[in-house]
């Protein structure tokens, strides 16, 4: 599959998959501000888990919310 046609919440899920959580989180927060819908979960379970960023349970809560 080419990975260029892929959306980019696709993306990010390739590059947390690859070990690059940080890269994942980066591109999951922009798109999840900008109200991509497909991002906010991903985004939630990042900060739940602090995988790419420090854990921060109430920035998890919003995000799950807003999913």
């Amino acid at each position: 599959m080419n990975r260029k046609k892929l959306s980019s919440v696709d993306n990010a899920l390739w590059a947390l998959e690859a070990g690059k959580a940080a890269m994942a989180f980066a591109e999951l927060k922009d798109l999840a501000e900008t109200g991509e819908a497909d991002a906010f979960h991903m985004l939630a379970c990042l900060y739940d888990a602090g995988q790419g960023t420090k854990r921060n349970r109430k920035a998890a809560m919003r995000w799950y919310l807003r999913a």
